[in-house]
């Protein structure tokens, strides 16, 4: 705990240390490697745009840089893409869980279940794609695909708050903004449009920040740049070494720009959703025209554990849950590992099939779908055929434990998906 205070404190200075400096006392801080591409040293780095520009449009020095953890730049790379991968693994669930805390008069911000960037299903499902090139790219450098988290409340060292999986406010909104925004989010220079200002006003008032907007995006940014560089100096062993830039670089923009742009929207009320309306997010929580329903922060279908859903009619629903949200994963496992299709889309299936239903169910007890980890991880299994069987399992636990439950089961809830899944798997 003292080492993370630590460098937490250094990463509000902006200053980049590998974890081998803080091994050996033959390291100094001069030797900290430059940037792959530039070569400047992290003090000699560019100042971030956004909200953090002085008044004259200069850009204040406010935004931290990643703490680097290795020298050996192939190993730092696969570390950032893990990194990726978990808070793309985050955002999307955190998104998922915000949708369906929603009350029915405001379910054209959900949208519908397809990849698009003007609703929280779609922006979700967009997340589930980063998701998928993250996991896509390391296996194509040699390593495993990472479909783990960490759990909530989740504060990553690129951000300096904590994520939740809680109702949509208009606290988490400013969140969700802060983190989809990037280096080109807002202007760098010329007078600020009253959009960009409003936005930049919000995040101060709501966040109690005054910062530059250079968040998931710097991330993606840097293993851009970990690429070039080790493709400049011949230490990158990777085929198609452009279109994985592409993809990369396509995914830092559709979050810091169409992402960024509908929170941004959503949190300053200009949802259509909201015309005539004013900006309900200003509304009490408790109002009955808030946007969202009151529901419990960081819920959990795990007995005895902090944060227990303690009514067992609402445990029940939400262990059924965690049980689709467990093969949604271990599909996706399976998908990133060898490309198929058809995986992949069953695990869409059920990400938003059952789920969808679910969460309206588990919104009148007052919780929201738990999103659990699953301990045994989701490639329990040596190889791809132990790893199938333990689907089918899976499956067939919720197929009956969704049979049990009879009429307590939801309206909507798809009791095929089983045989459909089986039939993907044979």
């Amino acid at each position: 705990m003292k080492r993370r205070l630590f460098l937490r404190s250094l990463w509000l200075k902006g200053v980049v240390l590998p974890s081998a400096y803080f091994l050996s006392p033959s390291l100094r801080a001069t030797e900290r490697p430059p940037h792959p591409v530039t070569g400047l040293s992290p003090e000699e780095a560019p100042a971030p745009r956004g909200c953090g520009r002085t008044e004259t449009g200069e850009s204040k020095p406010r935004f931290p840089t990643v703490v680097r953890d290795f020298y050996d730049p192939y190993l730092e790379l696969i570390r950032l893409l893990k990194e990726a991968t978990e808070i793309e693994h985050s955002l999307m669930i955190q998104y998922l869980f915000a949708a369906y805390t929603l009350k029915p008069q405001y379910q054209t911000i959900v949208g519908p279940p397809v990849p698009s960037s003007d609703g929280l299903l779609g922006i979700a499902i967009e997340e589930m794609q980063h998701l998928a090139t993250a996991n896509k790219l390391l296996v194509a450098l040699g390593s495993s695909p990472n479909l783990d988290r960490q759990d909530f409340p989740h504060e990553p060292d690129i951000y300096p708050f904590e994520l939740n999986l809680e109702r949509m406010t208009r606290n988490s909104l400013a969140r969700y903004t802060y983190v989809e925004s990037g280096r080109d989010s807002i202007p760098m220079t010329g007078p600020m449009p009253a959009f960009d200002q409003a936005i930049c006003d919000e995040l101060r008032d709501e966040l109690g920040m005054d910062t530059g907007l250079n968040h998931v995006a710097k991330l993606y940014g840097i293993i851009i740049d970990q690429i070039e560089g080790m493709r400049a100096d011949g230490t990158l062993q990777l085929d198609n070494v452009d279109d994985w830039l592409v993809q990369l670089k396509a995914t830092m923009i559709e979050g810091e720009q169409q992402h960024f742009r509908f929170f941004s929207n959503l949190l300053l009320g200009n949802h259509p959703a909201f015309e005539g309306k004013g900006n309900p997010w200003l509304l009490p929580e408790d109002h009955a025209d808030h946007p969202s329903f009151n529901v419990a922060t960081n819920p959990t279908a795990y007995f005895g554990h902090e944060g227990q859903i303690l009514s067992a009619e609402a445990r029940a629903l939400a262990w059924l849950s965690n049980l689709h949200y467990w093969m949604v994963l271990m599909l996706l496992d399976l998908h990133y590992r060898k490309d198929s299709p058809a995986l992949n889309a069953m695990a869409q299936a059920h990400m938003v099939g059952p789920l969808q239903s679910l969460a309206a169910a588990l919104a009148e007890y007052g919780t929201g779908l738990p999103f659990d980890r699953l301990s045994i991880g989701y490639a329990p299994a040596p190889d791809r055929a132990g790893n199938m069987a333990f689907i089918r399992r899976l499956s067939a636990e919720a197929d009956t434990l969704a049979r049990k439950m009879g009429d307590g089961l939801p309206p909507g809830y798809p009791l095929g998906l089983h045989e459909a899944t089986l039939a993907v798997l044979d």
